[in-house]
């Protein structure tokens, strides 16, 4: 090879390097070349294995940093499965499967296989709909009777900006089994009257998983078919997410990660009943690889391009990652359409959970750095929370902000006494704050109570209508005169019952 030949060998093969290099940014990049460089010089000019040698140390140790956060976060909460992908710059950089798909046949997870995501199905929902809306020319904020008829006069009003940003009022459920035709969704939205709203629209963020079985009707409607068909075509196939399905009867065995639970001894087991319900596909229901959504997630970092291919209308991503409603608590999150928006050190991070019967899923994008991270796991309602944004810090050096708390202070019964009642979101959902003064018992200040369900345990202020319990913290949100009006906490709204 002649000196010209092997200088331009040498220039691919770092360059190539450099392509490869931001998957390892721990790494000294500069030092790694250096290597390569100094491994060609050394080789044969026909030879390109001390290249792989000399770069080899950097890809072993990023991947077993990503691979040890996952079994370590695995092996804390007992999941049998596990799959991640790391999206930077446009494409997957990293992808892998740990543990296995099924503790019955211990076939172990692959980049591949598919998880059922829970809530994350959101954002795929949010980037369907607004896909449509925007091809059909129609406003966000207009009307659903505009181009959906058919609904309750007390729903024709509500708009898709108010439905995808959880501030249509509509009261919170998820019912895990159901019919599983896809006729299921329509018949179910058009049986739907008023009472479905629990408040005004627009008057607070509160979660709701019915309000996206209504936008995944507003699907329906404006594709013409079923919603798990306007997905496919309108998100899934363009972004080449080939194998995601939400009916579990279309799903590759081959591939499926089974849902687990844990046993009685603590260790992970098969569930010995499936749970799915169509009517409720739009809010949490996709099965998918960590590798698909992390496509899709790469599209929207780029304006809707992937792969130098247009695969979504740019207008999607522009509204999709938009800080359209703020969040009461904790101070500083917003929710976008199917995403929740956080700072982490001054940037915009973008990121949703989800849990279902067996499942559980985290994704975390920060499009300024133009990256993502999503884990997937087959065990229930159990997520990956931990290793996601170890990953994030590794990568990037970011961290969550940590939620400031005040003091635990004892209350006066003078001070709480505006407090006590009941507040309700549905009829699912409901929390009495009450005085159990005449428990001899009680400790001074310590006799007000929080009591969901079964469940009684003590109250502590730690700020101005702020308060700890060690099952969440809430806060009280008072109206324009001062009188307590909503109970706010798990990103759910409460309406006091006066």
């Amino acid at each position: 090879m002649s000196n010209s030949k092997f200088s331009n060998y040498c220039m691919i093969s770092i360059l190539m390097l450099l392509l490869i290099a931001p998957i390892y940014p721990k790494q000294n990049h500069k030092q790694i070349a250096k290597q390569a460089v100094e491994a060609l010089v050394d080789s044969p000019p026909n030879s390109q294995s001390r290249l792989l040698i000399a770069i080899a140390p950097a890809i072993t140790e990023q991947q077993d940093i990503v691979g040890e956060l996952v079994r370590s976060n695995m092996l804390r909460r007992g999941a049998p499965g596990a799959s991640v992908a790391v999206v930077q710059d446009g494409r997957i950089v990293y992808e892998a499967g740990f543990g296995v798909q099924s503790t019955h046949t211990n076939d172990p997870v692959t980049p591949e296989s598919l998880f059922r995501l829970g809530s994350t199905t959101k954002i795929v929902t949010a980037a369907t709909l607004i896909r449509l809306m925007t091809e059909h020319k129609i406003p966000l904020d207009a009307p659903v009777k505009n181009y959906a008829p058919g609904l309750d006069s007390g729903l024709s009003d509500l708009t898709a900006h108010q439905i995808l940003s959880h501030t249509a009022g509509i009261y919170d459920d998820a019912p895990m089994q159901g019919p599983s035709d896809p006729a299921t969704l329509r018949d179910q939205i058009l049986s739907w009257t008023s009472e479905i709203l629990f408040i005004e629209p627009g008057e607070i963020f509160s979660y709701s998983n019915p309000g996206y079985w209504l936008a995944g009707y507003m699907a329906e409607v404006l594709s013409g078919s079923f919603f798990n068909e306007a997905v496919k075509d309108q998100v899934l196939l363009p972004v080449g997410i080939e194998n995601a399905t939400f009916d579990p009867r279309e799903v590759n065995l081959d591939l499926l990660a089974d849902a687990h639970q844990t046993g009685k001894r603590g260790r992970a087991e098969l569930f010995e009943e499936s749970y799915n319900h169509a009517g409720t596909w739009p809010s949490g229901s996709l099965y998918i690889s960590a590798g698909g959504l992390g496509r899709l997630l790469a599209a929207l970092m780029d304006d809707g391009m992937l792969d130098g291919i247009r695969v979504l209308p740019k207008e999607v991503p522009d509204l999709l990652l938009q800080s359209h409603s703020p969040i009461p608590f904790p101070e500083g999150v917003a929710y976008g359409y199917g995403v929740f928006r956080e700072l982490w050190g001054g940037m915009e991070v973008f990121t949703h959970l989800g849990t279902r019967r067996g499942y559980g899923s985290i994704f975390i994008m920060v499009p300024e750095r133009r990256f993502a991270v999503v884990v997937l796991c087959n065990l229930d309602t159990t997520v990956l929370r931990a290793a996601a944004e170890g990953i994030v810090k590794e990568y990037l050096g970011l961290m969550p902000p940590q939620v400031a708390s005040g003091p635990r202070k004892m209350l006066r019964e003078s001070e709480f006494e505006p407090f006590l009642g009941t507040y309700r979101n549905g009829e699912k959902i409901e929390i009495e704050l009450y005085n159990s003064k005449a428990n001899p018992r009680a400790r001074e200040g310590g006799q007000f109570f929080f009591k969901m369900g079964r469940m009684k345990i003590p109250i502590y202020q730690t700020g101005q209508h702020r308060f700890h319990t060690n099952f969440a913290d809430f806060v009280l949100i008072p109206d324009e005169e001062g009188e307590i009006e909503f109970l706010f906490g798990e990103f759910h709204a409460l309406k006091k019952l006066r």
